[in-house]
């Protein structure tokens, strides 16, 4: 089910009594009343959800209500926009299956690690977070022992703002895909059931300028965790993301298929990838600049 806004919430609360409910989006562009808003997920709730996807661009920040942290049914949940996050002491979403996060506030530093841990999901195995740098939590932790697929980009949009650090313990990770501004990201297990890794790294030359960040030593460091991957895309941006660093610290032993992008400065790395690549079978080459560039 899908409401729009207001309009809809007598139609709700009114006509729609069915014990079971699977599906309920809610998406609003405008000002409402929060009550309205409270309402909604109550009642959605109660009717045993399984999906609950909300979507806001109202420039007006809605705190998620509590019973939405106390829902046995809740498989998937997707918070996106001027939605803010601020976790009970004690909750569990016993059924939680898929996470999507995109852009939402974080009340304190702990809000997202208590939702992303194995107390709260202890079924969880998809997380997709989109974070962008206009709050200022800076530490973050995933604690997730059943977590199979993370998908992790970072916007970054004013250089001035602080690093942050996110630690990772998900041992039976199959797929892990990171886009954006690279920070200080540390697996705490070895991955040793991965299969598929996608990094595609597109750092602001004024960023890592002003924090004199070596964004080659962090990238191998996150390609020493996934080492054991089958399936690497590598998407370096411009050459102070990969072209330094230094050599790959580990053996590629179950690596069988590899996408780079190179460019005028990063040609040396792929080599030394493919030196550690004893089992390679596929090279795929993206070929990231114009002939006619004088860079």
């Amino acid at each position: 089910m899908k409401l729009s806004p207001d309009k809809d919430t007598a139609c709700f609360s009114s006509t729609h009594d069915t014990p079971i409910l699977s599906n309920f989006t809610l998406s609003w562009h405008s000002p409402c009343d929060s009550s309205h808003f409270d309402k909604w997920i109550d009642t959605a709730i109660s009717r045993n959800l399984q999906q609950l996807d909300l979507h806001t661009e109202s420039k007006q920040l809605f705190e998620l209500p509590h019973a939405v942290f106390h829902c046995k049914t809740l498989v998937s949940l997707e918070l996106s926009g001027e939605i803010e996050l601020d976790p009970p002491p004690s909750f569990q979403l016993p059924s939680l299956k898929i996470l999507g996060l995109y852009e939402i506030c974080y009340t304190t530093h702990y809000s997202f690690s208590s939702l992303c841990s194995a107390s709260a999901c202890p079924s969880l195995e998809d997380l997709k977070v989109l974070r962008d740098d206009n709050y200022i939590v800076t530490n973050f932790k995933i604690n997730v022992p059943t977590l199979k697929r993370l998908h992790i980009e970072v916007v970054s949009c004013f250089n001035e703002l602080p690093d942050f650090k996110l630690e990772i313990y998900a041992p039976v990770l199959e797929y892990f895909h990171f886009f954006g501004d690279l920070r200080s990201i540390i697996f705490l297990e070895k991955l040793a059931n991965l299969v598929e890794a996608r990094i595609n790294v597109s750092a602001d030359n004024d960023w890592i300028r002003v924090f004199q960040l070596y964004y080659g030593d962090r990238v191998f460091k996150l390609l020493k965790a996934l080492s054991n991957a089958k399936f690497l895309s590598i998407f370096p941006g411009d050459k102070e993301c990969i072209g330094f660093g230094s050599i790959y610290p580990s053996m590629f032993q179950n690596l069988v298929r590899l996408n780079f992008k190179v460019t005028r400065t990063n040609w040396h790395v792929l080599q030394s990838l493919l030196v550690v690549a004893p089992n390679l079978e596929a090279l795929v080459i993206d070929k990231n600049w114009s002939m006619k560039s004088n860079s």
